[in-house]
Formats: C-alpha cells, sequence, structure tokens
C-alpha cells in the first residue's frame, strides 16, 4: 500500500493536470477529518461533563471550601483546546476556499461588529 501511495504520490509532482480531484473524491476525503473534529469535539464536551459532574457530586451544601478553582482551570484549558482545533479546522477550510467557511466567518464577524 505503500507503494502505492509512493507512486501517487510521484505522479501529483510531475503532472498536475493529470491528477486533478474530482469534486465527489473532495468531498468523501472532507468528510473523514470532519467525522473525526466531531469525535474529538464530543470527547471535549464529554471530559468537561464529567469534571462538572464531579464537582457538582462533590459540592457540599453551605460549605463553600469544597468547591475547588483548579477544576474551573481544567475546564478552562479545554475548552481552549477544543476552541483551536474548531479554528484550525476553519482556518484549513477557508485556505482550500470553501465558500461555506468563508460564510461562516462572514457571519461571524458581522456578530462581531
Amino acid at each position: 500500500m505503500n507503494a502505492a501511495v509512493a507512486e501517487k504520490k510521484s505522479t501529483l509532482t510531475l503532472d498536475k493536470k493529470s491528477t486533478a480531484v474530482e469534486p465527489a473524491a473532495q468531498t468523501a476525503a472532507d468528510d473523514v477529518p470532519a467525522n473525526s473534529l466531531q469525535i474529538a469535539i464530543e470527547k471535549f464536551d464529554a471530559e468537561i461533563k464529567e469534571k462538572l459532574t464531579s464537582v457538582i457530586e462533590n459540592l457540599a451544601p453551605g460549605n463553600a471550601s469544597s468547591f475547588s478553582p483548579s477544576v474551573i482551570k481544567e475546564i478552562s484549558k479545554i475548552e481552549n483546546r477544543k476552541n483551536r482545533l474548531i479554528a484550525g479546522r476553519l482556518e484549513r477550510l477557508l485556505r482550500e476556499g470553501n465558500p461555506e467557511a468563508k460564510e461562516i466567518v462572514d457571519r461571524l464577524l458581522a456578530i462581531a461588529i
């Protein structure tokens, strides 16, 4: 299988016109990262939910000292990783010239103003 990949790479560098990817093949290739992106986001969300439920279970009524601020920092780090993952995917789609990604960015910029 590695030989087939090496052959494909060599033909890509030699003749770009003959190795043009069809639109149907592009959408199939984009679905794989999108699915892995969705799975990664779900993992981050599950991790956040797990931390929140453990904090809620450990809280004692009327006892503020049972709350640990370090959990908030951990949740914030998870949210940052999740946001970076989403932003990286959006950036890659923009570099590829994806019109849907450009539309999303235009909407976000309109909201910020």
